[in-house]
């Protein structure tokens, strides 16, 4: 209808914009501008839905929109969440809702958020109107619900005050329980008008109920004195500042500080400095006076630190250790830390230096660990920087999952995993979740495992992948992890999820209680056998499912009576997926699940490992002793070393003594699951020969200190002596010369005190300070 600006209207539409239908038992429609694009919108509720036009421009709706509610009656436009935007209130039956606009202005259509209103007992059913408005004067819309039940009962219902809480996103809910409803809740209200009828400023109600109309005035919640605004608390330096805006003109302003009175200023003031209130989180309250009449009082929370906590803190495992590495900052006055506690799961494990950025703590205990680093400085502690991880230990290679639920059929299968594991020498940590989202809380990253089993367990009691869990481990496989997914009845029943377009069948029928035993596993390209034996099974037969692979899977595990209980299925060039629907617990004894367990892990397309070390010293005199480190990757069973004297080593990082010059080749062997890999390096240590031996002072070389020593120095510098193939031992003073203060140097040892001479003294060995002075002596014995 198109007014003419006389107040006369003509139907101007030949037909109602498209998707638009008629409006059946609705009773609201609106013309705003819904999507903030400056033209309005047409809104109206057609039972069951709510539909709008969104107007393009001069009255052409091409655009119409379903919002997603049910059984709707009454609507009305408003912003509830205080965004600036149209939000819609809708009552319906059987519970009212709220959808929150949460588009940019000028989209089309509108992305509409479905919020939930509490648990307000009257609102729901066949609503008559509603309102969007704010009730109490805080600044936020509420909302005001009639909610008659006109025909079922017919004045019976109440009307609902739908108090917003301000939060985001907000609460709608009515502050008065059942049973302490005020006279404006009326019984049978079917409409009300909402306006201020008496002039305070205040919203009334006009309501309109089965027994009549009733006028009811609010009682004005406007304070005598208006309260600060904006009141805000900051921290600099050491001192905490606050500032607010005045509601009013003040007489005086009362400040506290954790419920303490610190300070009353003039009104005039609108900032307050408080001098060193000291570390931690102080609440402030200002209280506004004007004569005897005083303000509502506001507040604020700061968190006062005086010391800056470190930056980047971050914590990873290296073999059985874990490295703390951070960045430091410095207390607000500029001064530097002064030491730095560190914790792990609350105990203190050191006090470093200030200046220090690292710690490493050594042999952690294997768990979830959470490491905090507090700076001190000036007599205060900074907030604490936190980092929390996994402590493993170095050899596992696999996680077995298992779901909350005793019941759920993973209970004895997850052990019984772990233990086929075990048996074949491979290490497994096992967990239990409600949801695979947990594991990262637990420290568990699933890309730090080789194969994740994840047990889903048996029908009726089995735990369903959601979508995001089945994302979780479609991700896992294509990025090269290999699964085992298991559980009975569940593959034909579970929702569709990322990872079902990988486990290689596609479909499944329900199994019966004729799957008395495992018969045989093959498969092509793991080019297995039958069991040696069949495997009994005493598992929950009736729930087994006879999967049918696709193109890409292959058969590997049947039942007795002939059907495919097991597929696996590659992914990429080392991703797989193995599907089984029979339970690990349910499989014979421990020997029969250990043979499965390793033909399936026979079955993955496993790396080898790749070899690698590194040694030090490289060279140097005999005897030499030389540190090797392993530094291979993958899954390693065992190792050998050759050391290229003849000898070896199965030790993982050994050590070795090398006794007779040369040069000498070294071989790093290892072997896995995956097979085998070499390295030898040609040449790489290099012994050398001995250095001579002697003792300073020794003129003579018989193992001996004396005054003969004495006389053989005297006899070398000046009868023409012989210095016995060492010019080094007659060197007493180590001054790098032969003279006669070497024969006074042993004499003042002897007879006067002189002391030890320089080294090597009193015994055999190298000269520390080597010099000029010629030595064919050989090495020390």
């Amino acid at each position: 209808m198109i007014n003419d600006g006389t107040g006369n209207f003509s139907d101007e539409t030949s037909t109602m914009p498209s998707g638009f239908i008629n409006s059946n038992f609705a009773t609201g429609g609106q013309i705003k501008d819904v999507n903030g694009d400056g033209w309005p919108d047409i809104i109206k509720n057609t039972t069951p839905d709510i539909r709008i036009a969104y107007n393009q421009g001069a009255a052409s709706f091409g655009v119409t929109q379903e919002l997603n509610v049910s059984s709707c009656y009454h609507f009305d436009l408003g912003d509830i969440d205080g965004d600036g935007r149209q939000d819609v209130f809708a009552v319906q039956d059987p519970q009212d809702q709220v959808l929150l606009n949460d588009s940019a202005p000028g989209e089309i259509p509108v992305n509409w958020v479905n919020t939930p209103i509490g648990t307000s007992p009257l609102t729901g059913g066949f609503g008559g109107n509603t309102y969007i408005v704010d009730l109490d004067n805080d600044g936020d819309n509420d909302v005001v619900v009639t909610d008659v039940d006109t025909d079922i009962p017919s004045c019976s219902r109440r009307m609902a005050f739908l108090r917003n809480d301000g939060a985001n996103p907000p609460l709608l809910e009515d502050p008065y329980p059942s049973g302490q409803w005020t006279q404006a809740h009326h019984t049978g209200t079917f409409d009300v008008a909402i306006a201020d009828f008496n002039g305070d400023g205040t919203p009334d109600l006009w309501v309109g109920h089965c027994a009549g109309n009733d006028l009811y005035l609010q009682i004005s919640n406007v304070p005598d004195v208006l309260p600060p605004s904006q009141l805000v608390c900051d921290q600099q330096m050491l001192d905490v500042t606050l500032s607010w805006n005045p509601g009013e003109s003040y007489d005086t302003v009362k400040i506290r500080r954790d419920g303490l009175l610190i300070a009353e200023i003039p009104g005039g003031e609108t900032s307050f400095e408080d001098p060193s209130p000291g570390s931690g989180q102080h609440s402030y309250t200002l209280v506004a006076a004007v004569g005897a009449d005083q303000s509502p009082q506001v507040s604020c929370v700061v968190n006062v630190s005086l010391v800056e906590p470190v930056l980047n803190l971050s914590c990873q495992q290296v073999e059985d250790d874990v490295q703390l590495q951070w960045q430091n900052q410095q207390a607000v006055t500029g001064d530097p830390y002064q030491q730095i506690r560190v914790l792990r799961n609350g105990l203190e494990l050191a006090i470093l230096p200030g200046e220090s950025v690292s710690y490493v703590d050594l042999a952690s205990d294997y768990g979830i660990a959470a490491f905090m680093i507090i700076p001190v400085a000036i007599g205060n502690e900074a907030e604490a920087a936190l980092c929390t991880l996994q402590i493993l230990p170095t050899d596992v290679s696999d996680l077995v999952i298992g779901f909350f639920d005793d019941d759920n059929g993973s209970t004895d299968s997850v052990p019984a995993i772990v233990q086929g594991l075990e048996d074949n020498s491979l290490f497994a940590l096992s967990t239990e979740v409600e949801d695979l989202s947990e594991l990262q809380s637990q420290g568990l990253l699933l890309e730090a495992f080789d194969r994740i089993w994840v047990e889903v367990g048996m029908y009726p009691n089995n735990h369903m992948l959601t979508a995001d869990e089945g994302q979780i481990l479609a991700d896992y496989v294509v990025a090269g992890g290999q699964l085992y997914l298991s559980g009975g009845d569940t593959f034909c029943f579970d929702p569709d999820t990322s990872i079902q377009d990988l486990v290689g069948f596609a479909g499944c029928s329900d199994g019966g209680g004729s799957v008395g035993e495992i018969s045989s596993i093959v498969s092509p390209s793991c080019g297995m056998l039958n069991f040696d034996q069949v495997v009994p099974y005493d598992g929950e037969a009736n729930y087994v499912d006879q999967l049918q692979p696709v193109t890409t899977g292959e058969e590997i595990l049947f039942a007795s009576d002939g059907f495919t209980c097991g597929v696996i299925n590659h992914v990429g060039e080392s991703g797989a997926v193995i599907s089984q629907s029979v339970e690990m617990g349910g499989i014979g004894e421990d020997h029969d699940r250990k043979e499965l367990i390793e033909r399936y892990i026979s079955c993955l397309p496993m790396e080898p490992p790749v070899a690698a070390f590194t040694f030090s010293p490289a060279s140097g005199p005999a005897p030499l002793t030389v540190e090797f480190e392993n530094l291979s990757s993958g899954q390693i069973d065992e190792q050998l070393w050759l050391f290229g004297d003849g000898s070896d080593s199965p030790s993982v990082s050994p050590q070795h003594l090398y006794s007779e010059p040369g040069s000498y080749s070294v071989t790093l062997t290892v072997s896995g699951p995956g097979g085998v890999d070499q390295i030898e390096w040609i040449d790489i240590i290099l012994v050398t020969d001995g250095l001579p031996g002697f003792t300073r002072g020794d003129a003579n070389q018989d193992q001996t200190i004396d005054i003969a020593d004495g006389v053989a120095i005297l006899s070398y510098l000046f009868s023409g002596g012989g210095d016995g193939g060492c010019l080094s031992t007659i060197d007493a003073n180590d001054d790098a010369m032969a003279n006669v203060a070497d024969a006074v140097t042993v004499l003042d040892h002897l007879f006067s005190g002189g002391g030890p001479l320089p080294a090597p003294f009193p015994g055999c060995g190298v000269d520390p300070s080597p010099d000029s002075l010629p030595c064919s002596n050989p090495a020390c014995p």
